[in-house]
């Protein structure tokens, strides 16, 4: 099962869910401007954190054509952004039972 599909109980160095933060979007900005795309961000739907010797961040995005993809992105403990899974259409959640 995929580590998003949360019950709920938090596990010490696993992926919790976070605020929308000016961290998160910064790093979201960061895969939007690779994303070969027309469209731009009309929201950001759900995101998830991991802390890891810097911060591993999971993001669900909502483009303004409607569809919806999701991200990884690594913060080093610098603030440098590194993006772990290219953006992908579906939300990180899929797959997950209901």
């Amino acid at each position: 099962m995929s580590p998003f599909c949360s019950d709920g109980k938090a596990m010490p160095g696993g992926w919790r869910s976070a605020e929308v933060s000016e961290e998160a979007k910064v790093a979201l900005d960061f895969v939007v401007e690779r994303m070969n795309s027309a469209a731009n961000v009309q929201e950001i739907l759900a995101v998830k954190m991991q802390v890891v010797a810097g911060l591993n961040y999971a993001i669900d995005f909502q483009l303004d054509n409607g569809e919806i993809w999701n991200t990884r992105v690594y913060q080093d403990l610098k603030g440098n952004f590194e993006m772990t899974q290219p953006a992908k259409r579906g939300s990180m959640s899929d797959g997950c039972p209901q």
